[in-house]
């Protein structure tokens, strides 16, 4: 899901009671911080895997472009 207000029970899926949970932040300006930028290409590819072990959100103050 991208954007919106979601539950925290809707984070959860049948494959494991365990949440990883990436907080997004941003710096002074409101530009998007360069080491979460970083980490979160590089969890990009990783993506499918840790998403087979656990559940996996990336929560931010605004959406994604």
């Amino acid at each position: 899901m991208v954007g919106g207000d979601v539950t925290l029970s809707s984070l959860f899926t049948d494959k494991s009671d365990n949440l990883l949970v990436y907080s997004f932040m941003y710096s002074l300006g409101e530009r998007a911080s360069p080491a979460c930028n970083s980490l979160l290409d590089f969890l990009n590819g990783g993506t499918p895997d840790i998403t087979a072990m656990l559940n996996f959100a990336v929560v931010a103050k605004t959406t994604p472009e």
